[in-house]
This record gives C-alpha cells, sequence and structure tokens, in this order.
C-alpha cells in the first residue's frame, strides 16, 4: 500500500489572488486531515493512524497493544497543536516527556475526518472514522488518550480476513477501558461520516446550536440535536439522493453548504 506524507503548510496568496508564495512547511508526520483555528490563532490539526510505522494495520490488530503507550501517542491518530509559525506551544501536555513529540494534544484516534470548536462550550470536537462500524464523536481534551487500536465499537474489515471470518475484534475486544475516554456518539453500522459543523445562523433557526455531519457510505446528512455535552436526538436528512456527502460548512449568509460527490450544493429554508 502506497502511503501519502501529508504536510501542514503557510503561504501567502499573491496580490492577484491566483498562486501561492512564500510556501513554507510547518509541520508534518500526522497524517493529517483537518484543521481548525483557536481563538488564540494557534492551530489543531487532526491525523489518521499511521498504522504502517508501528505492529498495527488498516483496520486495527485482534490482540491488546498497551506494553508501550508512548508508541500510540506517536503513531496512532492525534490531534496536533502548533503554532502560526510551526512552534510549539508552552501549554501542550507532553513537553515534559521526552519520548512523546512535543506537538501532540490528545491520540488514540483511527482516521479523524471532521474537526470543529463547539461554539456553546468552546471546547474541541472531533469525528472519527472507524473501521467496520465504530463511527464516533469525541470532546478532544489535552493529554487524553482516545482508545485506538484497543478499544473500538467497530470490528475489522470482513473483506480483509482472508480466512473468511466475520466480526473479528479490534484490540482488546472491548468498547471501554479505564482510562480511555468514552465517545460522545457511536455509529453501529459505520455511515462513513466525514466534515462536521456546529450551526450557529440565522436562517435555520431551530437548528442552532445543532450539530451537522456528512455521511459517505451512508448517503445522507445528518443533524444531531444537542444538550450540552449530550447527543439527545439524530435525524437523516437528504436521504435518497444517493449523495455521498464529504464535507459540511455554514456559510456567511447562514445556508448549508455541502460536498455531495461532484456537487457543491447549497440548502437553504
Amino acid at each position: 500500500m502506497k502511503i501519502g506524507r501529508e504536510r501542514v503548510a503557510r503561504a501567502r496568496l499573491s496580490d492577484d489572488a491566483r498562486r501561492l508564495e512564500d510556501v513554507e512547511v510547518i509541520a508534518e508526520g500526522v497524517g493529517e486531515r483537518r484543521m481548525v483555528v483557536a481563538s488564540d490563532g494557534s492551530l489543531f490539526i487532526s491525523g489518521a493512524d499511521r498504522f504502517w510505522l508501528y505492529p498495527s494495520d488498516l483496520d486495527g490488530m485482534e490482540h491488546p497493544f498497551l506494553d508501550n503507550p508512548d508508541e500510540r501517542r506517536n503513531f496512532t491518530g492525534r490531534v496536533m497543536h502548533i503554532n502560526r509559525d510551526g512552534s510549539i506551544p508552552a501549554d501542550n501536555p507532553w513537553l515534559s516527556r521526552s519520548t512523546v513529540l512535543a506537538e501532540t494534544w490528545a491520540h488514540g484516534f483511527k482516521d479523524p475526518e471532521g474537526l470543529a470548536f463547539n461554539p456553546s462550550s468552546g471546547e474541541l470536537w472531533i469525528l472519527d472514522h472507524g473501521p467496520q462500524g465504530g463511527d464516533e464523536i469525541n470532546i478532544v481534551r489535552p493529554g487524553r488518550d482516545y482508545g485506538w487500536p484497543n478499544v473500538s465499537y467497530g470490528k475489522q474489515y470482513d473483506d480483509r480476513q482472508t480466512d473468511g471470518r466475520t466480526n473479528v475484534h479490534v484490540g482488546t475486544g472491548l468498547t471501554s477501558m479505564e482510562g480511555v475516554e468514552e465517545p460522545r456518539y457511536f455509529w453501529v453500522p459505520s455511515i462513513a461520516p466525514s466534515g462536521m459543523m456546529f450551526y450557529t445562523g440565522d436562517l435555520f433557526p431551530a437548528w442552532q446550536g445543532d450539530l451537522f455531519v456528512g455521511a459517505m457510505a451512508g448517503q445522507h446528512l445528518v443533524r444531531l440535536v444537542l444538550d450540552g455535552d449530550s447527543v439527545m436526538a439524530e435525524e437523516k436528512l437528504l436521504e435518497g439522493r444517493g449523495w455521498r456527502i464529504r464535507e459540511v460548512k455554514q456559510g456567511p449568509d447562514g445556508a448549508i453548504y455541502i460536498f455531495a460527490g461532484d456537487q457543491l450544493v447549497r440548502l437553504a429554508p
């Protein structure tokens, strides 16, 4: 399997807005997926599990991996926290531990495909794409472990089992473990989620504060009704159109914009 090496870079947009100038790589190696800017201007970047760098696989492993926690902190899916110039913020949780990469903020994710700040609490929420089931929504907190590949609500992919087995567990086979953060919400079977957005606009007053998630395999848009940090209800929107929704954003006009296959779609009342 050919694996890409994603990077984070900064650049200046040219005066004619047609090209990037002075491109400078400021971070690499986290398997970057999403990036958000915090209120202090620093960057939070989610990255996928780099399973080819340690004794794991695309959909985990069949045995626990508990003997070297620093290996998981460095190579499982992580959230990186850096300043805009690539320097390390002073409040990162692992600065006193030489065996953990200094940019690491939290670890134990598989394939984070959504990242957003909750405007009500100011906390960072993440959408993690599981294997066969086990897609999760988590609140990202510094130094915390989110389980992968030891703990998961999902199973390994059936079509990757050469001996015909099905429903093969991941890691310990447990869905919870001491020291591992519990997800705020999860899906079994998988909807293949991608893209996440808290709605704060005025076009849909009844949806203010709701969380929206795109579903690729599910081919719909998820609306989650929240009460604080708890998910109280789920609604499936735009079903039956065959749209693999990869991204969802709120526009400055308060409308909801989604990437649906090869289309950019605007949703308004």
